[in-house]
């Protein structure tokens, strides 16, 4: 253009020139067409999760901090503020052609999307080995937020002793850390080398799988070094492993049983190489009652006589027998309390097994026409019973 005005180039041969020009930009555009899409629809996750976690990378800047851990952790985040504040910025160039009116003939000229692009690629070579460092950086410092955030707001919850030996776990008045711990019932409990797996029977919803949870969850807690949902709680480092809410999986073709087995077997495969913990509700549901108690009992065995202890619920009083019958295991249960048809727990554990159901009970209080408990069972077990620890 300046060489028209100036009159060193003629008109025709300035035409000549543009068209030349547009065609080769064309061709250069096409020829990098697919590899920018690729780039600007890979970005479309992280820029909107980017400002977030721009935000929490800020905040953890502007602080100081005492603990050692800490301070190591801020100054690694602090190279991240940096690194992923560079890509924000081409990403907000990157979207101004689209942003602005009357801008993408102007950015057509100046190949905007195709340039940023490859400047978006260049910072993704030279940031990608240090991109998910990162993230498990800020995800290790959100997480050792979260435990300072429980303990904040639970100063009764003491903090577990983790000890090398003895093995197993001894816990007392353990509750589920999600339950109001005013109102959460407490429980005992006790595994070591003599007594390596209970039995938990009992009616529905009488607290078998809450117990489990309040068991597993109590004892990750510990290992990430949280304060725990107990009066007190002593164990050693163990794998956990659990198989609650198991699920079939469709496109996967594994029935609900299946999945389980496969979860049984990674246990058992495990308790064999480390120490293990052990957390089963409604072992083998799935099947009918002859092949789950054969089935269970195989599996209990695999697991007591390697490095394993556990809790197993169920509401299959033939798995009973697998405590009673074996010198490493209890039977414990929970119950129904109510009377004359209403539905109340106490959610305590109790030492044996469960003398009555209340299955038929929630059928009638769904209207379904049931007949009524024999009046031997119903009176069978007596209100006067006591729960037990299970030490």
């Amino acid at each position: 253009m300046i060489l028209l005005l100036a009159g060193l180039l003629e008109r025709h041969d300035f035409r000549l020139l543009l068209v030349t020009w547009a065609a080769l930009q064309g061709l250069f555009y096409l020829s990098l067409s697919r590899g920018v899409q690729y780039v600007i629809a890979s970005l479309a996750m992280p820029s909107a999760e980017l400002p977030l976690i721009l935000e929490m990378l800020a905040a953890i800047r502007e602080n100081t901090f005492s603990s050692r851990k800490l301070a190591g952790i801020a100054q690694r985040l602090g190279l991240a503020c940096d690194g992923l504040t560079s890509l924000r910025n081409l990403i907000l160039f990157l979207e101004q052609r689209t942003r602005r009116q009357g801008f993408l003939p102007l950015a057509y000229c100046l190949l905007w999307g195709t340039q940023f692009s490859m400047a978006v690629e260049r910072w993704r070579r030279r940031h990608r080995g240090s991109v998910l460092e990162w993230i498990e950086t800020l995800g290790e410092f959100e997480a050792l937020m979260c435990i300072a955030t429980y303990s904040f707001e639970h100063p009764g919850d003491p903090f577990p002793e983790i000890a090398a030996e003895p093995f197993g776990i001894f816990a007392r008045g353990i509750a589920h850390p999600l339950l109001d711990e005013t109102v959460a019932i407490r429980n005992d409990v006790e595994l070591n080398r003599d007594v390596r797996f209970l039995v938990i029977s009992g009616s529905n919803m009488s607290g078998k799988s809450t117990f489990l949870r309040a068991l597993g969850l109590n004892a990750v807690l510990s290992f990430m070094g949280a304060p725990v949902r107990c009066a007190e709680l002593r164990l050693v480092p163990m794998t956990i492993a659990a198989a609650i809410r198991v699920e079939d999986d469709l496109p996967g073709g594994k029935s609900r049983f299946f999945a389980e087995m496969l979860r049984l077997n990674d246990m058992v495969t495990r308790a064999r190489e480390e120490p293990l913990l052990f957390l089963v509700d409604e072992i083998m549901s799935g099947t009918n009652s002859e092949d789950r108690r054969v089935a269970s009992q195989c599996v209990i065995e695999a697991l007591v006589s390697s490095c394993a202890i556990g809790v197993v619920s169920t509401h299959d009083l033939s798995l009973t027998e697998m405590a009673s019958g074996n010198g490493k295991g209890r039977n414990f249960h929970f119950r129904d309390i109510g009377e004359q048809g209403e539905m109340r727990y106490d959610y305590r554990m109790y030492s044996g097994v469960i003398k009555r159901s209340n299955a038929l009970n929630i059928a009638r209080l769904l209207g379904l026409d049931v007949p009524s408990f024999p009046s031997a069972l119903k009176n069978s077990l007596s209100r006067d019973d006591k729960p037990e620890s299970t030490t």
